[in-house]
């Protein structure tokens, strides 16, 4: 048995309770140290199924002074119960203790941690949103009508992207414009969208024509997914209400026979879905002669989905005609500019002369949102997740729960729906119909809680929503972008909560650190070699490949630099040796290891070296760090 070290972390077994053959443990890690921190942080104790303590077994002198110095030494402290389905016996567990009580406990294992990449114990946000002049939308040289459908919609001034983007599209031409998620760009488009239709048809009826056709739209919407075209055909319903047009949705999984009939009157605005309207195209059900403006909504996710062929094809009729080229309208619309949108739309693209319109805030997180990164350490995933739910249950409305794979979204619908905490599922291997129910059911507050894939995380819009838990870290930023843009919408409050394993600690400590000192987050890499001197992004953030924040209350230093691994000092011992459980081979003199370690004689061998000539071998040796 090893002697134990000062300074370093032990564990203390606080207890463990057997009921109807079913057991539960329950452990928090500590040492001897006098620390404030620590104190502050360890504080679970057991309870049985009344809720009545069962008492502090086993605990460090800091948590037990902690404990007495609050709450007295015959009182116990006020907790949030887990209840076990198994069992009549419900466990105490803060998570905030099992979360940061190891690296609270020792300053030098706080130091040991950083120092590989590990992310602050704080929540944090991004620097305060800029103040803008005071604008209505009369100065934006809207419609009376118009201006008339914001005041029912609540809005009293246009946002940022709006004031940029609706004189653009009013001026004609083709633009892309970009910005942050939850900033209005639905109705960026929409309504000067209405407005040029409105117009075109005074024209007409002055020369005594009518412009409006049966089978012949005049606008085309294109959106990824039925929900966001659902979403977009309501707004676009309501503003029908103040400016008379008509418009209608052709997405997948919906009666093809009355989606030919809707086609086949006179229809000012189409929404739907490329695949869905392609095939109304090709069949002869509409045509695209009338049709001036085509919008394609989050571009971004379109280019990801593979949808650029379909574009190209609904797009062809007034691409390939010279006199339509220059007339037509393209508008496209995403939150993140991605090196795909920029070549689609470039010079040496199909769509002649884009203009580019972007908020300052594009590839930003939004100001309002307060982010909490959770260092699992190796825990359980599934009892943090409802430990997060259990303990913020009345402090939220509606909860995300993104998964990376369908696989995950069911794990974590069926560890919510154990504890009696109601959930619903939204991936891609639920039908439309019941995904689109659950969505509605979400909504209406008949379930606090959806668990979903990033097929959520672009475009809807979702007010009550006002927090986000990220179960599985998003492999890149775009994706943490889209997910966390899924609460503090048009300027509300909310947060986002992600679950880290170690893998995810180098992506999530530089989103922490670019969030934290206002930089954008689209370049940013999960790679650590990245971060290190000469990579794409030292320069970013610091020297040698450190992620540092300075003069922030609090201090991230994560360590991105690899050399050092490879580096041996004056007396032949390696600096920076791997971790603990890292296996490492290295060849000695000769030949090449199992991991790939060369010796100074070269030659390539598997445990024994090969002799002759050039390749004079010896013996390799392979050694493992445990």
């Amino acid at each position: 048995m090893k002697r134990r070290q000062p300074n370093r972390p032990t564990a203390v077994i606080l207890g463990a309770m057997s009921f109807l053959g079913r057991c539960r443990a329950l452990s928090v890690a500590t040492g001897p140290t006098t620390s404030a921190a620590a104190a502050a942080v360890v504080r679970p104790v057991l309870t049985s199924s009344t809720g009545r303590p069962c008492g502090m077994l086993g605990f460090c002198p800091a948590a037990q002074h902690y404990r007495n110095s609050r709450w007295g030494s015959t009182s116990s402290p006020p907790v949030s119960l887990l209840h076990s389905s198994a069992s009549s016996c419900s466990f105490a567990r803060t998570s905030e203790a099992l979360r940061v009580a190891a690296v609270a406990a020792s300053p030098s294992r706080r130091r040991r941690r950083t120092a590989l990449g590990m992310v602050s114990d704080r929540p944090f946000r991004g620097p305060e949103a800029e103040a803008i002049e005071e604008v209505d939308f009369t100065g934006l040289g809207l419609l009376d009508d118009l201006v008339d459908a914001m005041e029912e919609f609540g809005f009293n001034s246009p946002s940022k992207i709006q004031r940029k983007a609706i004189p653009q599209i009013l001026n004609g031409g083709n633009v892309v414009f970009a910005a942050s998620t939850g900033s209005g760009k639905t109705l960026a488009y929409l309504m000067p969208l209405i407005q040029q239709l409105k117009v075109e048809e005074a024209q007409a009826e002055e020369g005594g024509e009518s412009i409006r056709q049966t089978k012949r739209p005049r606008a085309i919407v294109l959106v990824p997914t039925r929900e966001l075209a659902v979403q977009v055909l309501e707004v676009a319903k309501r503003l029908s209400r103040s400016c008379k047009f008509s418009s209608c949705g052709v997405v997948g999984g919906e009666d093809y026979g009355k989606q030919r009939q809707r086609l086949a009157g006179t229809v000012d605005i189409v929404v739907g879905t490329p695949g869905r309207l392609l095939k109304h195209h090709e069949a002869g059900n509409f045509f695209m002669s009338k049709a001036n403006y085509v919008i394609v909504d989050e571009v971004d996710t379109m280019l990801t989905q593979g949808f650029a062929a379909d574009i190209e094809k609904l797009s062809r009729p007034l691409l390939a005609n010279p006199n339509r080229r220059d007339t037509a309208q393209f508008i496209f619309v995403t939150a993140t500019l991605t090196k795909a949108v920029r070549k689609l739309l470039g010079e040496d693209g199909d769509y002649p002369k884009v203009r580019q319109v972007e908020t300052s805030d594009v590839h930003h997180t939004l100001p309002s949102l307060r982010h909490v990164m959770i260092d699992i350490k190796g825990r359980d995933k599934m009892s943090a997740l409802i430990d997060i739910a259990q303990q913020h249950y009345k402090d939220f409305k509606r909860t995300l729960v993104f998964c990376n794979t369908v696989k995950s979204c069911r794990a974590a619908e069926f560890g919510l729906r154990e504890v009696d905490l109601k959930a619903l599922s939204y991936h891609g291997e639920v039908p439309s119909d019941e995904r689109s129910s659950n969505l509605e059911r979400f909504k209406a507050g008949q379930a606090k809680y959806l668990v979903c894939t990033d097929i959520a995380s672009r475009g809807l819009d979702m007010p009550d929503v006002d927090h986000v838990v990220m179960f599985d870290f998003p492999l890149n930023p775009i994706d943490y972008l889209h997910r966390s843009g899924r609460t503090a919408r048009m300027g509300a409050k909310g947060r986002v909560t992600s679950l880290l394993a170690k893998r995810d600690l180098v992506l999530a400590a530089a989103i922490e650190q670019a969030v934290q000192s206002g930089l954008p987050l689209d370049e940013l890499s999960s790679r650590r070699t990245d971060y290190a001197t000469g990579g794409k992004l030292g320069p970013l953030f610091g020297r040698k490949g450190k992620v540092s924040v300075k003069g922030s209350h609090h201090s991230l230093k994560a360590v991105m630099n690899t050399r050092a691994r490879s580096q041996v000092n004056e007396r032949g011992e390696r600096i920076g040796a791997p971790r603990k459980g890292e296996k490492r081979e290295l060849a000695a003199t000769g030949g090449r290891g199992r991991g790939g370690g060369r010796g100074a004689a070269g030659g390539r061998q598997r445990g024994t070296g090969r002799g002759g000539g050039g390749r004079s071998g010896g013996t390799g040796r392979a050694r493992k760090y445990n």
